[in-house]
């Protein structure tokens, strides 16, 4: 046999096949794939290589979003920037949209997609905050820079932050851990902010900028974001050094609940008092898939018709992990219709005539 490399021989069970065939019980390994998958065309930039300020040192956040709805996983990271740039005196470093080929190689679609975000991003989150079937972008920044929306258009993003409100309630703050989350289940996906500036010197330079910032929570209204902080709680009065930030219901209540890492100080758990708004919460266990059902999309349609679209994740916010369980809030609905799944192997699952207020397991069915 001439040497050289060769792909990988598999059994049945899709199991590579040595020399000496399977062994059961073997090691599981990863193999650098960068380079082979087109990744490396990316390069993260955060300031100078000599780090002199604090403001360069931060890393940014990654995404895992199916944009164009095709069945797989596309990669969206984001970039950093730097002091020349927030001068004007060069071009900002570009966050990179990376389209899956669906053969183990991406294409990079920024330019075509509308996400540059050419700016320091720190937190990202992605949902469906509109509920049009689409996946939408939310980043944070540094002040001044304002957090980035972007919303989905069938595969193209619009950046919304102005229209939307964001871009006026972000201006003078600066944002890490990050979340499109239903904090009163009425069906509309708000966002959840932790936030602080990273120099502890701000106001020196910037009057109207500070290091400790309490946290921010913006109320979907259909169109606009509207900041409902200074009545959601004595915390979104209190200045934080905020930093990660992870979601999910603690107490099984059925309210998203929050609990916020601070730079040199205690964490914050905030626990969500809830009011008489319906819920599902929706529990996926994989068996052809992954154990736990990462990157099965769900879909809701309540007993009013409203539909919701969602991703089962732990993803999201900054140097964080949240529940992997779904949350939809469903306002007066009793009832969920239909709760359609569609799982990574492919396999699709129909649940009807859910009762509401339930955490509900959802196991996919074996071919």
């Amino acid at each position: 046999m001439t040497g050289g490399i060769y792909a990988p021989v598999k059994d049945a069970k899709m199991r590579p096949i040595t020399a000496g065939g399977f062994v059961d019980g073997a090691p599981v390994v990863f193999e650098d794939a960068t380079k082979g998958s087109g990744l490396d065309k990316f390069h993260h930039r955060s300031g100078t290589r000599e780090k002199k300020t604090i403001i360069e040192t931060p890393g940014s956040g990654v995404a895992l979003i199916d944009y164009d709805n095709d069945g797989w996983l596309d990669i969206y990271l984001l970039n950093g920037s730097t002091i020349a740039a927030l001068k004007g005196e060069e071009a900002a470093p570009r966050a990179m949209l990376l389209h899956n080929n669906h053969d183990g190689t991406f294409t990079d679609v920024t330019e075509k997609a509308g996400v540059a975000n050419e700016r320091w991003g720190f937190g990202v989150a992605v949902a469906d905050y509109d509920n049009d079937g689409w996946p939408d972008i939310i980043i944070n920044s540094l002040a001044k820079q304002k957090y980035a929306l972007f919303h989905n258009r069938g595969g193209h993003f619009d950046y919304a932050s102005g229209p939307t409100g964001v871009s006026a309630s972000s201006i003078n703050h600066s944002g890490w851990g990050a979340k499109f989350i239903d904090y009163d289940n009425d069906g509309a996906k708000d966002l959840f902010f932790a936030q602080g500036h990273v120099m502890d010197n701000i106001e020196m330079t910037q009057p109207d900028v500070r290091y400790l910032e309490p946290p921010m929570l913006l109320r979907n209204e259909g169109n606009k974001f509207v900041d409902i902080s200074k009545q959601s709680g004595e915390v979104f009065h209190r200045p934080l050094a905020a930093r990660g930030a992870a979601f999910g219901d603690f107490d099984n209540d059925g309210f998203v609940d929050i609990v916020i890492n601070c730079n040199s100080g205690p964490p914050v758990l905030l626990r969500n008092t809830g009011n008489h708004n319906h819920w599902l919460i929706v529990n996926t266990v994989g068996t052809t898939s992954n154990r736990d059902g990462i990157g099965a999309q769900v879909r809701l349609v309540a007993d009013d018709m409203r539909q919701q679209f969602a991703m089962v994740t732990t993803g999201s916010s900054y140097l964080s992990a949240s529940d992997k369980r779904v949350y939809f809030g469903l306002g007066k609905s009793a009832i969920v219709k239909e709760l359609d799944i569609d799982w990574p192997s492919g396999i699709k699952d129909r649940y009807d005539n859910l009762k509401a207020d339930q955490i509900f397991v959802a196991r996919e069915h074996t071919p």
